[in-house]
């Protein structure tokens, strides 16, 4: 599984170290330059005391490190524009399938729900969140690791 975090301040940071500790490929990026070098090395720091603490081996760390990856904005902005499209694409067709005489005020805020639903649910809502992108075998060690 791929995953773009746009923002590498403090939670973009870790979300994109746990991703890739899970064994996602995770593209990171932001706006203001200097903050991807300290995503980065505050990723260094959090892989360097999971391993002082006994809790990574040199193997995760590599992995993490290979699957870590800066991301070209403009590409991002692509997939944002793309995820928009679809959104307002599916507002539309929602209405012309299901109400036509809904408003559109309520025929969006019914689509970006199910939108949301739909995007969120899938890598939040289950016990083992980290299990989509984990390689065979190794989703319960993560889970456990506590990291």
């Amino acid at each position: 599984m791929k995953v773009a975090v746009i923002g590498a301040g403090t939670m973009g940071g870790g979300i994109a170290y746990v991703a890739a500790l899970s064994g996602c490929e995770v593209a990171l990026s932001d706006a203001a330059a200097p903050a991807l070098p300290r995503a980065m090395q505050s990723i260094e720091a959090l892989l360097a005391g999971g391993l002082k603490r006994g809790k990574l081996t040199e193997d995760d760390r590599a992995g993490v490190r290979s699957r870590l990856h800066r991301a070209s904005p403009g590409w991002l902005l692509a997939g944002v524009g793309l995820e928009i499209l679809s959104c307002l694409s599916y507002v539309v067709v929602f209405r012309a399938v299901f109400c036509r005489r809904m408003g559109w005020r309520l025929s969006y805020q019914i689509g970006m729900a199910e939108q949301a639903a739909n995007s969120l649910l899938p890598v939040s809502g289950t016990p083992h969140a980290n299990a989509a992108c984990s390689t065979p075998g190794t989703a319960e060690t993560r889970s456990s690791a506590r990291v």
